[in-house]
């Protein structure tokens, strides 16, 4: 049971941590890197034009239609 015992055991190998910090570190880079490209190609563009919002009255068609008067003179 020993035997089995110490090979769980293991040590942790200082240089392949550190690799596996720097390339980590690295790909950490290149997607912030990408991020903040995308970002600065998003701002740069003008935005496109939008549409002036217009107002419809309804009421007035409507009310000539069906004989109704709407100005203030065919009230007196």
């Amino acid at each position: 049971m020993s035997a089995r015992r110490s090979s769980w055991r293991r040590r942790v190998n200082i240089p392949v941590v550190i690799a596996a910090a720097g390339v980590a570190a690295v790909i950490s880079a290149f997607a912030v890197a990408l991020v903040l490209i995308g970002l600065v190609i998003a701002d740069g563009r003008s935005p496109a034009p939008q549409p002036q919002p217009s107002v419809i009255d309804i009421g007035a068609g409507t009310s000539a239609v069906l004989g109704f008067h709407t100005t203030a003179a065919a009230h007196v």
